[in-house]
């Protein structure tokens, strides 16, 4: 769904999906009184051109923030390829930072290479689980109780 025709009825959404009440975004938008913002806001919310709209930007935002499996294998091979000594406390892999007592940085910790290495193995493919299976295998002699041979 695109851009609203009605330039009120779009920044009214704009504000929901800020995290707005429906009364204060009508507001906003008509800089009306609070009482007539309540109820116009409600009845503005029946129509499905209004929650089709806040549907769509709150679907758009969530499409962003997910991982995908393509930004999962980058993060992965970043890990693998950083080498510790690029590592301080502004980079994106920094996890942890260790200071002396005067406040100057000693220690940055980043995600470990071998566990990235394994999870990365994983999301690939390359690694399967092994099952051992076991079969135990008795023959007998008709009439025997004794096993002639235990397999």
């Amino acid at each position: 769904m695109p851009i609203l025709d009605n330039p009120r009825h779009e920044r009214f959404c704009q504000l929901m999906f800020e995290g707005r009440s429906q009364a204060e975004a009508y507001q906003l938008t008509t800089g009306c009184t609070i009482e007539s913002a309540n109820s116009n806001a409600y009845r503005l919310m029946e129509d499905d051109g209004i929650k089709g709209r806040i549907r769509e930007l709150q679907a758009a935002t969530v499409k962003k923030r997910m991982l995908t499996r393509e930004r999962s294998l980058e993060i992965l091979h970043d890990i693998v390829e950083t080498p510790i000594g690029e590592i301080n406390e502004d980079h994106p892999l920094a996890q942890a930072v260790k200071r002396s007592p005067e406040g100057n940085v000693v220690g940055v910790k980043m995600p470990a290479k071998l566990d990235a290495l394994t999870l990365n193995a994983k999301l690939q493919g390359w690694l399967t689980e092994r099952t051992e299976h076991t079969l135990k295998l008795s023959i007998y002699h008709a009439g025997d109780e004794k096993p002639v041979i235990d397999v």
